[in-house]
């Protein structure tokens, strides 16, 4: 399948459709990297149709125009997002847009946008963060205008329900206080604050059990041998236990440094035994996973391995192995990280393709 073809498949309902955001802002990020900008707008554009409470799609789509130079475009994707009936993080969304106006030095739209929260919201945090914008970008004489707003948010929160909102805004004016205004001043707000008591508390430090000390390789051969019977009972009598999977085989490559110590401390008296540790750790995470293919714990892992031993190749055809079994989303995402590490980006949209498709043809079947 062509490339344009491609294209055309994801600008269409597929993209509508794909409700899974951290893929999808993925496969934003490799288009990007593409500098298929255009493209990008498309796949913001359709995403925010089908989930327009994602704030932090919101703030990527302004940040990307944000850097592409467009400002007047950027404050207009956030002015769309702050109107939004329903959003995920809200609080997020308006610090993203303040940070914003202050990077293009509009202090004033700045403080308008933190006055048009606080008529939505009486938060202490929106009160703190507005007067450390005025001590920072107030002017000439910004402490005036910052006390004046520790002052607000102190009546407006006097009478809240949540006492532990008006101690964190006392404590913060305190601070200020401390940095930028006199004894009066300091005076006045140490005789709001509550009174502190101080609780104490034992800590009791315990030691674990002594580790088991091995002395030479036959003490090893013998304790490894014992070892793998104990695991291959646990299987024998319940194989779908995951965690008796997982301990069996993070053993066995554990076992890999012992081995090598040994055939060192040998110096070739011993032929070496790395690769057949490792191979056997690799034969229980292939046993784990055709027994069990929709563990993703264990296709994790096997990867994991894998790729720590530099097998690449090998890691690759693990994923595809799981990628036949049409696992969760989080499993596509790490196939793609995985060629991402390795600049495979050809590599990383043909899986995001082979994953967008798929669920296209879910929704078409559902």
């Amino acid at each position: 399948m062509s490339w344009g073809r491609c294209s055309h498949c994801l600008q269409g309902t597929a993209i509508g459709l794909c409700p899974k955001d951290k893929l999808f802002r993925g496969y934003i990020d490799l288009e990007i990297q593409l500098r298929e900008f255009d493209r990008c707008r498309i796949l913001y554009q359709k995403f925010l149709e089908f989930a327009p409470e994602n704030c932090t799609t919101w703030m990527k789509y302004a940040e990307l125009e944000t850097i592409l130079g467009d400002v007047e475009r950027a404050r207009a994707i956030f002015e769309i997002a702050i109107s939004q009936p329903r959003l995920d993080m809200p609080e997020v969304i308006w610090k993203s847009y303040v940070d914003f106006e202050i990077e293009q030095e509009q202090y004033g739209l700045a403080a308008r946008l933190y006055e048009r929260l606080l008529e939505r919201t009486q938060h202490v945090k929106v009160w703190i963060s507005y007067a450390h914008f005025q001590l920072s970008y107030g002017g000439k004489d910004p402490v005036p205008l910052a006390r004046t707003i520790f002052e607000r948010a102190n009546k407006e929160l006097r009478n809240a329900a949540e006492k532990e909102e008006r101690l964190m805004l006392l404590e913060s004016w305190s601070e200020f206080e401390a940095s930028h205004g006199d004894e009066q001043s300091q005076e006045s707000v140490a005789k709001q604050m509550p009174k502190k008591v101080k609780k104490r508390r034992r800590i009791v430090n315990e030691d674990g059990p002594p580790k088991q000390k091995i002395s030479d390789p036959e003490e090893l051969a013998e304790y490894q041998l014992r070892k793998r019977k104990g695991f291959e009972d646990n299987i024998r009598k319940n194989r779908s236990v995951i965690s008796n999977w997982i301990k069996y085989a993070q053993w066995e490559e554990s076992q890999k440094r012992y081995r090598d110590h040994y055939n060192h401390a040998a110096q070739k008296n011993t032929p070496p035994c790395r690769n057949r540790q490792v191979n056997h750790a690799r034969n229980i995470w292939d046993r784990s996973v055709s027994i069990l293919p929709r563990v993703k714990q264990l296709w994790y892992k096997y990867t994991y391995m894998e790729e720590m031993l530099g097998n690449i190749a090998g890691a690759r055809q693990v994923f595809e192995r799981w990628m036949e079994w049409e696992p969760h989303e989080q499993a596509w995402q790490t196939y793609i990280n995985f060629e991402l590490r390795y600049k495979e980006l050809d590599r990383a949209r043909q899986i995001y393709e082979r994953y967008i498709l798929l669920f296209k043809k879910d929704m078409l079947v559902g």
